[in-house]
Formats: structure tokens, C-alpha cells, sequence
């Protein structure tokens, strides 16, 4: 069949009118792609042939001739997929084209080239940028004229045919392959030979050289011209549009044969045309002027219980000034606020809500937008009072009797609607749980179903953390008192929670403003609820009905509401504030009806009960809270780091307060540490002599109620240049990396930074050598670059020499052992050098804690590394000279090393002299872990720098080589040496230590006893009084006042083994080291 379809194809195309087939496809059954939708692939400026070069096409390819692209632009790494497409119809209000589809990586396909562009200007307005088309399809600049040049055009679009193709041949960097990538299209294509009748998740075959995907087979990309005739005349930056209506496809598609398949490959179609094998990729042009930059400093997000937001942020420019800035709340009109940098929103109602900031340039330009989202929950107060609870009316279940006074003589709050979709999906979002089946009936303001009582308190224990409330339930779902103790009166406890049945009916009865009606809100069933003959069979959305007498809706009707007691049998006796948390049912109570239930269920008084882990489509829930008036202490952040600092003391400020009396105690904590009391009620904190890396430091404030307020909290790191980190040998439990699946057999410590312009330059000055060009960056901070292999080891051997270690180099660029022979064996070499490949990489994902991360420290690549999408000299989607950055400003990996990822590549020390890591001049398919390229070592280039490593203890051994003839040495003058492998320097016990030293006071006899008795204290000085902290056996550190038995430790040593002990001697720090 599909050869006969193809067959009429071909008489079509010899008839001179192109179309698409229409594929008859299932959906995939492949492995599972890893894929990013919405990565997105810099394709650099430059020239290329275009049309039939290989001389295999149809005339409508030909002419071959010359195209330049004065611009670089970005494309979709792949093509855009259901998921992605997806979310843009459930932001519009479109009707998605292939419901019936799971898979969320498949390529968009039945969309026609209208839907395309308006995708397009969907998500240009969703990052902030200027639309691309207006409503006749023509591209729009910066300033949203129209435009004929793809290169003024800011906002995302679809490309231009010959955007597509250059980037299909690999842009500048062609191998002028047939397909996009390969010669063989079974490597890089889904095709009619290899398709097995299925649509094929985005990425699945290899990339071309741009690190483009599936540009050539799986689905037909739109592109933005309409169709045209080639000429011979060379053309720079083309785009075609004229009254012709059919616009351009590329790329073949999943049914598409091998003529089909090759590059120069082109057809057209009517821009209303959908099509099954048919969809598109987004492109986005590099625009190289200065553009503000906005960054969000405050404001909630998610759901938010109170009814005032407040929202701050901060603007910046590289050139000129920021003229103000503007706001709009739920997509309303823009409006000005001049140079202010926060805003109050107040009095919002009940639902979703979007705030919005841009700022503009004294030139006129705009910054992208940023935006907060957040949820508003509203809830209702009840007062105190008493009511009649059962069937008052007559005619219902003997569940609802005998009728009993209920006294409540406490005031609580309950949800004005029962929670709905976009609430609950929040927390499910939040907490990685599963969300709960809609029925196909729609999410959104519809109340959430198909949740167990245990997934309702969950929810209302993860409201209780957001608002910094103590938890309700315990893990048994138990209630909570504000202490944390068990308790059976829901007047004492202090978090959001389902109601008590009590509380349930009171309010749905109209609380002490009750009329008495039969139903919540009138006695017309109608009028209040959605049930059997009203709801057409389906959840409505809430709040749609008439409220009750306190406001609240839906209390009859639309979904049955848990409520947190037990089921039981009513008594006839006075009741005050009652709670079943134990019968003999195991069962909860359930209130209020459903939308297919008919009235008699929809009474105030009518209860059922279901089983805790039951999730239907009629049962939902509303929250509650006990009207307690208890507020936490507020603390907030007036000064402090957050980021790069450079100073060894570091001095922290915040403001505390309490409406309930005075802040008792401030505590503060170091790198997720115990939590301690500040002696005094200070607001400000000084850490001293911070250790290079990376830290956090938290501050929260007690009240005299033992309330806690959240925690502030800074994230910094102190930059040392030379700084190191030991790494641990061992297994990263990666199973394959491009050097195979190892196992690393040897500790090593490596550079925490790359070697910095100003540590190069001081060798340039040692060594009378010429520093390498470095005009590229104004900061002797960036790493140094422009210097050969032969260059990083020169360094290497030069600080070998300042720390009188042996060189590990000789000047055939051979390694060397402690003796000055040359060796292969990493454990004999002494002296500083170049990581290997296998030590770059093992160090690059994180040693032995490694996350398998993507890039070096994390998936998210903005937080980690400097590449080719942001380093620029300014932000934004505007490019100005990309350049290396100042060391450690991105975020470390888990071994606390930075900029593994980006700034420079890295030089190695294997014979194949690779580099790894990728810089800021690269792609992302560069600056992940695998990353390397091989370059010859006497290249130098402004992305090539390098950092220095040692092996595992190579101090240790060194040290007793030289010492260990010694009688009678002097630890404060032999052994007191820069201690690079343990990451110690000398310095003074500070106060925090003292505690810690004296509880290791027990375990120090021991270790000095052990030694002496094989004569080796007497030789390296110790003495009984010296306190000794830490113990290194080749290379595993542990804190002495951590070892429950000590004398296994020592005993386990055995001859060979390098031993390292960390020692206080009058208030100073030394090393002692040697080999046993």
C-alpha cells in the first residue's frame, strides 16, 4: 500500500505540484529517549552551497548557488515534541490533535504551518520576547514592524529554508554528508525501510555536527518561506514571501524513501495543511545589541495561603541605564513603575495568578520578562457556637440519628471551595507524587477526585510546611498539637487539616448565620449543588453555584468531602468540640454528596464513610484550620554573601521579629551542621578563616513559645587560587563513559579552580617567559588560556620546583618519578602535573558521591557552567564578544570543584594530549562530562586553559624519604609544611574547636602510646601533651573524636601503608606524616 501511495506521489511531482503523504502510523515502541525538549543548538554564522550539489535531486534544487548568513541563530536541538506542543494547547484553549498518543517525546505532527508560527509567537511571549509573526504570517523585528530580514527578527520563529539547510549540512562545520549527519541514513534517519510502522521518539539516532537531531526522516519540518524558484546569483541572509500561499517542508519523514532523504531535498504544501508525517523545529536569531536583564529577588510562588504578595527584583545593563519598569498582573495592560523594584499586590482573588516585570533601556529596548505564578487559597472564618447535629428535617438514614446538641466553642477557618486540580496538582509537583486521574473530564479549577484519605492529609501536611505551620497528622494520622504531641481536641491543633465531621456540618448548616435550609444554602437543591440532574455526568468546576450563608460552596454536591474522624454511631448527649479518633469502624466520614447522587445524599445531614485507601470520582476534600492566633517569629536577610567572595572572615546581618513578644534566642548553622544558640541576642554573625569551596549558613529565630521562624540561609564560596580538593579513588558507578567502565585505583588531589591569569602570571615573571595574550578579559580572576600543553606543564614543573617537590615532567614531556627516571606509574610521580583523562573525568562527575549529573555539579547548565548560550558580555537573548569568566562563579560539582564544565577546556596529561570539559565558546553537547577532543600540544587557543594535579599522597611519601634518617627531628620546623593533600592550612584554634578537641583528648593516648612503642614518635617529635584530631591511612581521613575504637584503627596499620596525623601543639595546626 504504502508503495502504490508513493507511486501516485511520484506522478504528482512529474506534474510538477509537491505534497505530503499522509503516514498510517502506531506509536513507539523504542527505548526510552533521553532527550530535553526545547534544547536549543547555536549555529554559527557563515556560507554555504545550497541546492543539489551531489547532483541526485529534482530541478526544482538547482540551481546550486552561494548563501551567506551574516547572523548566527539558534535551532531546536529536536523536533518539537507532544509534550511540548501539548502544554501550548492547554495554555490557549487549542484542542490537541493526537489525544490517543502517550508518548510525550514523539514530534508534533497534524499541525499545520498557521499552528506552527502561532506556537512560535506563544512561546516567544512566554520567555518574554517579541513576537516573530503577526496575524498574516509575515516576521515582525524587534520593534514589531514588519520585516523581510530573518536576522532584526527577536523572537522565536520557524527557520528559514536555507537556516534549515545549512544547519541540516552541519553549518561550518560540513562534512558534506547525503543525510544530515551521515552518509548512511539508517544511522541518522527513521525512513520507510526502518520506520516498522511507528512514530519514533525525538533523538533516538544519531546527530549531525551541530548536535541536530532527526533532521533528516521521522517528520517534515515547516520552514517560514514560501516557495520560490532558485537563481544563481549569491544571496545573503534570503527569505522568501510573496502572494504565493504554499510554503516549504524539509527533511523527508519517517515514509519517505531516499530520494526523499537527502539534503537539497524540498517540497511545499498550503500553509493550512495538517499533515500526519508532517511538523516543525523553532529557531531563534542572535541579535547583538545590549539588552536589560531582570532578576527575581521575592515573592510567593505555588500556593500561597495569604492575601497579600509581595515581589522585588533588580535590573541591570551592561551600557547605558535602565529607564523603569513595568508590570502587569494577570496578563492585564502594562503598567509603569518608574525605578521601583518592588511591588505589593494585595486583595487577589481566589485561583491562578500571573505577576509580571520587564525592564526598558534609555534606548527604548526591553529586557525579558519575568514572572511569578502562584496559586490564592481562600478560606472562610467560622465562629463559634452550637447546633442540632443530625437529620433534623425527617426522612433520612438512621446513620443521621439520634439527634445531638454540639457545642464548638472555638473559632476555625474552612476552604471557600473544595481544592481543586491546580492545588493539588501543586503539591504533587512539589512532593514527586503521582497526580490522580481526571476521568478525562479536565483539571484546572475542577475539584481534585480520585485521592485517598491519606493522600488529603498529606496534602494538608505539605500546606503546613509551606506556611511554616507545625504538622497536623502525624505518619498514623493522628492529630498533632502545636507541640507535636498527640491530641484528640481539634481546637489545639495548630495546622491546615481536614475538618471534623462536627465542623463539617455546622458550617455547611450556614454556622451561627444559619436559615435552616435542607441543603447548604437554600433548601432548592438546585441552587446550590451540581448532582445527578444537573451535572451531565461529570465534576464541575467550583464555585459556580450559589454560596451558603458564611460564603462557602459547593457543600451540597459536586464531590463527597473526607473529613478526618473515624465512622461511628451517633449517641443522644451533649458534645463539645467532638472528634472520633477511635471506633470500631475502620472507616472515615465522608460529607456533602456528589455530582451523581440524587438530592436525599446532598442533605447537610446525610454521612457515608469510605476506607482510607478508597479513591473514587465522587470524593474529594476542603481544608480547615483551628482559628489560633499563634504567629511565628519573622527573620529576614539584611546583609551577607551570596556568591563568589574572596576574604577569609565573612559577616553575616539579618533583622527578627515576633508579634507574640520578644525573639528569645537566634540559632544559626554551618554547612547543614548541628543548629547552635548565638551567646548573645545579636543580629549579625562572623564566620572566620572560611575554607575555600563552597558553604551555606542559616540563621532562624526562637521565640519564648519555642516557635521556630524558617530559616534564612546564604549560599557562598571562598575562592583561593591554588586551592585544591583530595580526591578518594574508587568507583563513580557510571557503567560506560567514553573511556570505557573503570574503576579508579589511586587517590589524587586536583585543583579546585582552573589555574587563574595572575597564578600564570607569576610564573611568566619567575621563569622570564612571555605571558600569553590575554586581552580578551579585563580580570586577572579568569582562567589563563592561550597556552599550549607545553606551556600547563612548564607551570607544573615550575611549582614543583617553589614547593621543592621533584618535577614531573622532563622536556620530552615524559613523566618523571620522585629520582628523576621516567615512568608510567602514576603512583611514583611526585610532583605537580596534568589530570589524565580518567582522573578529569572521575573528578568531573563527582568521585565517588557523584549524582550522574549531566554537566559537572548539575542538569541544569545555567547554574553550572560558562558555554555559548550565556557568556556573553551581556544577558539575554542580545550577544555581545563571548569570553572566559572569573573562577568560581557558577555553582560547584559534589566534590565542591568548579567550572569542570565550560569557562576553558582543560588540557590533560595522556600521550593523545585531549582536552575536556568544553568552554564558554561551546555548544551544550560540549560542556557535558563526556565531553573531549584531541588537539596537538603545541596549539594554544583563547578557549584552552588548564588546572594541576597531584597524586594521592605523594607528601607523605616524599616527606619520610627525606626524614626518615632522622633521630631527632623538630615538628614545628620539619613537619609544619603546606599541607595540600589534607586541604589544612597552620592557623589558631578558634573558640567553636575547643569543645571538639577536649572530647578527643580520651583518644590521643592511645595513638601517641602506639607510636612510641614502635619508635617512630620519638622520631618525628611527638610528645603526650600534643592533641592529634585527625589520622590519614593512604589517603581515608578520620576525625579522631569520631572513632569508636581507636585501637583497631592503629592496629589495621601494616608496613607500606603512608600515614598522615593532624596535630595541635600551643594553639597552632601541624601535619606529621610518614611511612610505616
Amino acid at each position: 500500500m504504502r508503495k502504490l501511495v508513493w507511486f501516485l506521489l511520484c506522478l504528482l511531482l512529474l506534474a510538477g505540484c509537491e505534497g505530503i503523504n499522509k503516514a498510517s502510523t502506531l506509536i513507539s515502541g523504542d527505548p526510552q529517549s533521553t532527550a530535553i525538549p526545547g534544547e536549543m543548538v547555536l549555529v554559527e554564522k557563515g556560507g554555504f552551497l545550497m541546492g543539489d550539489t551531489l547532483n541526485i535531486g529534482n530541478p526544482n534544487e538547482k540551481p546550486v548557488h552561494i548563501v551567506n548568513f551574516s547572523y548566527n541563530f539558534h535551532l531546536g536541538k529536536y523536533e518539537v515534541t507532544i509534550k511540548e506542543y501539548s502544554e501550548f494547547c492547554d495554555k490557549t484553549g487549542r484542542e490537541r490533535p493526537y489525544e490517543e498518543f502517550k508518548l510525550d517525546l514523539i514530534p508534533a505532527t497534524a499541525v499545520s504551518w498557521w499552528d506552527a508560527i502561532a506556537y512560535c509567537n506563544w512561546l516567544s511571549t512566554k520567555e518574554g520576547l517579541p513576537k516573530a509573526y503577526d496575524s498574516n504570517g509575515n516576521l515582525l523585528d524587534l520593534s514589531g514592524n514588519t520585516t523581510t530580514d530573518p536576522s532584526k527578527v527577536a523572537g522565536y520563529r520557524l527557520p528559514t529554508e536555507a537556516e534549515w539547510e545549512y544547519a541540516a549540512r552541519g553549518g561550518k562545520y560540513s562534512r558534506g554528508y547525503k543525510y544530515a549527519g551521515s552518509n548512511s541514513k539508517d544511522e541518522v534517519a527513521w525512513h520507510e525501510d526502518n520506520n516498522r510502522d511507528i512514530y519514533h521518539e525525538v533523538g533516538l539516532k544519531l546527530p549531525n555536527g551541530l548536535e541536530l537531531f532527526d533532521m533528516t526522516g521521522n517528520v517534515w519540518e515547516w520552514c517560514s518561506d514560501g516557495w520560490d524558484i532558485y537563481t544563481y546569483e549569491p544571496v545573503t541572509n534570503p527569505f522568501f514571501v510573496g502572494d504565493r500561499v504554499n510554503r516549504v517542508l524539509r527533511g523527508g519523514s519517517l515514509v519517505s524513501n531516499d530520494h526523499d532523504l537527502h539534503l537539497s531535498r524540498r517540497i511545499f504544501s498550503s500553509p493550512d495543511q495538517a499533515y500526519s508525517d508532517a511538523g516543525f523545529r523553532v529557531c531563534k536569531t542572535v541579535i547583538e545589541q545590549d539588552l536589560p536583564y531582570v532578576s527575581k529577588l521575592g515573592g510567593l510562588e505555588g500556593t500561597v495561603l495569604n492575601t497579600q504578595n509581595t515581589f522585588a527584583w533588580s535590573g541591570i545593563i551592561m551600557e547605558g541605564e535602565i529607564a523603569n519598569y513595568d508590570y502587569r498582573m494577570d496578563q492585564s495592560e502594562w503598567t509603569s513603575c518608574e525605578l521601583d523594584d518592588s511591588y505589593i499586590w494585595g486583595n487577589y482573588s481566589r485561583g491562578k495568578h500571573t505577576f509580571e516585570v520587564r525592564a526598558k533601556s534609555n534606548n527604548g529596548i526591553y529586557s525579558r520578562v519575568v514572572s511569578w505564578e502562584f496559586f490564592a487559597v481562600e478560606l472562610i472564618e467560622v465562629s463559634s457556637g452550637s447546633f442540632a447535629m443530625g437529620d433534623t428535617f425527617g426522612g433520612g438514614y438512621s446513620e443521621e440519628l439520634p439527634i445531638s446538641l454540639v457545642i464548638l466553642d472555638y473559632d476555625y477557618n474552612l476552604g471557600k471551595c473544595e481544592v481543586t486540580f491546580d492545588e493539588y496538582d501543586a503539591f504533587c509537583e512539589a512532593t514527586d507524587r503521582s497526580k490522580p486521574n481526571d476521568q478525562g473530564w479536565g483539571r484546572g479549577s475542577r475539584p481534585v477526585i480520585n485521592v485517598t484519605w491519606w493522600d488529603a492529609i498529606a496534602y494538608c501536611n505539605w500546606l503546613n510546611e509551606m506556611a511554616s505551620l507545625p504538622k497536623a497528622y502525624n505518619k498514623n494520622g493522628e492529630f498533632l498539637d502545636r507541640d507535636g504531641n498527640l491530641t484528640s481536641d481539634p481546637s489545639k491543633v495548630v495546622g491546615y487539616r481536614l475538618p471534623t465531621e462536627a465542623e463539617w456540618e455546622y458550617a455547611a448548616r450556614g454556622g451561627n448565620k444559619s436559615n435552616g435550609y435542607k441543603y447548604a444554602g437554600s433548601s432548592t437543591v438546585g441552587d446550590v449543588a451540581w448532582y445527578d440532574s444537573n451535572s451531565g455526568g461529570r465534576t464541575q468546576e467550583v464555585g459556580q453555584k450559589a454560596f451558603n450563608e458564611l460564603g462557602i460552596y459547593d457543600m451540597s454536591g459536586n464531590v463527597w468531602e473526607w473529613c478526618s474522624d473515624l465512622f461511628s454511631i451517633y449517641k443522644a448527649k451533649t458534645l463539645v468540640n467532638p472528634f472520633k479518633s477511635y471506633s470500631s469502624s475502620s472507616s472515615r466520614v465522608i460529607r456533602g454528596g456528589s455530582w451523581s447522587n440524587n438530592e436525599t445524599y446532598l442533605r447537610v445531614s446525610c454521612r457515608l464513610s469510605k476506607e482510607h485507601e478508597d479513591a473514587i470520582n465522587t470524593l474529594g476534600f476542603r481544608i480547615c484550620r483551628t482559628d489560633i492566633d499563634i504567629r511565628i517569629p519573622i527573620i529576614e536577610r539584611v546583609d551577607g554573601p551570596n556568591g563568589k567572595v574572596l576574604e577569609p572572615d565573612v559577616t553575616f546581618v539579618w533583622n527578627g521579629s515576633d508579634y507574640d513578644g520578644l525573639v528569645a534566642v537566634y540559632q544559626y548553622r554551618k554547612d547543614s551542621g548541628e543548629w547552635e544558640e548565638l551567646f548573645e541576642l545579636k543580629d549579625s554573625y562572623t564566620w572566620r578563616n572560611v575554607s575555600g569551596g563552597s558553604h551555606t549558613f542559616e540563621v532562624r529565630a526562637v521565640d519564648n513559645d519555642g516557635f521556630c521562624s524558617e530559616p534564612v540561609s546564604w549560599f557562598f564560596w571562598r575562592v583561593i587560587e591554588g586551592d585544591k580538593v583530595f580526591v578518594e579513588r574508587g568507583s563513580n558507578s557510571i557503567e560506560e563513559t567514553l573511556l570505557g567502565t573503570r574503576i579508579l585505583d589511586h587517590d589524587f588531589t586536583i585543583g579546585r579552580y582552573e589555574v587563574t591569569i595572575s597564578e600564570f602570571r607569576k610564573f611568566c615573571r619567575d621563569t622570564a617567559r612571555e605571558m600569553p595574550n590575554v586581552d580578551l578579559v579585563s580580570s586577572d580572576s579568569c582562567p589563563v588560556f592561550n597556552v599550549s600543553w607545553w606551556d600547563a606543564i612548564a607551570y607544573c614543573n615550575w611549582l614543583s620546583d617553589s614547593e621543592e617537590l621533584p618535577r614531573a615532567y622532563n622536556n620530552a614531556g615524559q613523566l618523571l618519578d620522585s629520582k628523576g627516571n621516567v615512568t608510567k606509574d602514576l603512583g611514583e610521580v611526585v610532583g605537580y602535573r596534568l589530570p589524565t583523562e580518567e582522573e578529569w573525568e572521575f573528578a568531573a562527575r563527582g568521585g565517588q558521591v557523584n549524582n550522574g549529573h549531566k554537566y559537572s555539579g548539575g542538569d541544569d547548565v545555567e547554574l553550572v557552567a560558562w558555554y555559548s548560550g550565556n557568556s556573553e558580555a551581556s544577558s539575554g537573548f542580545y550577544t555581545r564578544k563571548r569570553s572566559p569568566k572569573e573562577i568560581g562563579q557558577k555553582l560547584p560539582n559534589e566534590l565542591d570543584l568548579f567550572d569542570m564544565s565550560g569557562n576553558v577546556w582543560e588540557w590533560c596529561t595522556d600521550s593523545n594530549k585531549a582536552i575536556r570539559g568544553g568552554s564558554f565558546e561551546d555548544g551544550l553537547s560540549y560542556v557535558v562530562v563526556t565531553s573531549r577532543r584531541t588537539v596537538l600540544p603545541d596549539v594554544s587557543s583563547e578557549s584552552i586553559g588548564f588546572r594541576i594535579c597531584i597524586t594521592g599522597n605523594h607528601e607523605v611519601n616524599y616527606r619520610y624519604e627525606e626524614t626518615a634518617t632522622s633521630t631527632s627531628q623538630s615538628l614545628t620546623e620539619d613537619l609544619s609544611y603546606k599541607n595540600t593533600i589534607l586541604g589544612l592550612t597552620v592557623s589558631d584554634i578558634v573558640e567553636e574547636d575547643r569543645e571538639r578537641l577536649r572530647l578527643s583528648k580520651e583518644f590521643c593516648g592511645v595513638i601517641v602510646r602506639s607510636v612510641y612503642s614502635e619508635g617512630i614518635g620519638s622520631r618525628l617529635g611527638f610528645s603526650e601533651d600534643d592533641v592529634i584530631t585527625r589520622v590519614s591511612i593512604n589517603g581515608n581521613q578520620q576525625n579522631v573524636d569520631r572513632l569508636v575504637n581507636f585501637e583497631n584503627v592503629v592496629a589495621s596499620i601494616e608496613k607500606g601503608d603512608y600515614i598522615a596525623f593532624v596535630i595541635y601543639r600551643d594553639g597552632k595546626r601541624f601535619v606529621a606524616s610518614f611511612q610505616y
